[in-house]
């Protein structure tokens, strides 16, 4: 049985095999005391143990034991192991539920995604500030998948050369008086 004890990668079978584990106490108590910090509502189950950003964190294995995450706990536990390359994500958007039914496995790009972080609100962003559609030839992607519209980048790459040409404009000016003032 292979078993990496890290932190918010154990699956059930492997937190069983932990030799830390079994010298403390058996399954079965781990997911008694595990059940004891849920408290379940009407839709969310909501963790009231120790949270971390607002996720609900478990130690299995005494004092110097693994945390695990308390909604990957309970979804392995009632669902089964999380697929190998995807994470959980919260459909209810209540970072310490543990409801497997509001719990999905999904790859980390989807799951950034559905958020609400800046990147995820852009990457749903059909409009510029300005009212124009992000679509077509309308839209440049630039460094970091940035995406941007095109009419509002040409309008500010004018106003910005239309600047340098008047300020070029009246250093040139400066020079040139200051030459002619030179050769009187």
């Amino acid at each position: 049985m292979k078993l990496f004890c890290l932190v918010n990668k154990m699956t059930l079978i492997e937190i069983a095999s932990c030799a830390r584990y079994k010298k403390n106490s058996d399954m079965a108590s781990v997911s008694a005391r595990f059940w004891k910090w849920v408290d379940k509502t009407d839709s969310c189950w909501l963790w009231t143990g120790a949270l971390r950003y607002g996720y609900g964190r478990f130690v299995v294995g005494g004092r110097n034991g693994k945390v695990l995450m308390s909604h990957r706990f309970a979804y392995e536990e009632i669902k089964g192991v999380v697929p190998e390359g995807l994470q959980l994500d919260h459909l209810c958007r209540v970072r310490n539920c543990v409801n497997p039914d509001h719990l999905e496995p999904v790859t980390q790009k989807v799951n950034i995604l559905r958020g609400e972080s800046p990147s995820a609100k852009q990457a749903r962003q059909t409009h510029c500030i300005h009212g124009h559609l992000l679509s077509g030839d309308n839209l440049y992607e630039g460094k970091n998948n940035h995406r941007g519209c095109k009419i509002c980048r040409s309008h500010s790459m004018k106003k910005f050369l239309d600047n340098k040409k008047q300020k070029f404009s009246a250093e040139v000016d400066l020079l040139v008086k200051s030459i002619i003032e030179k050769r009187k």
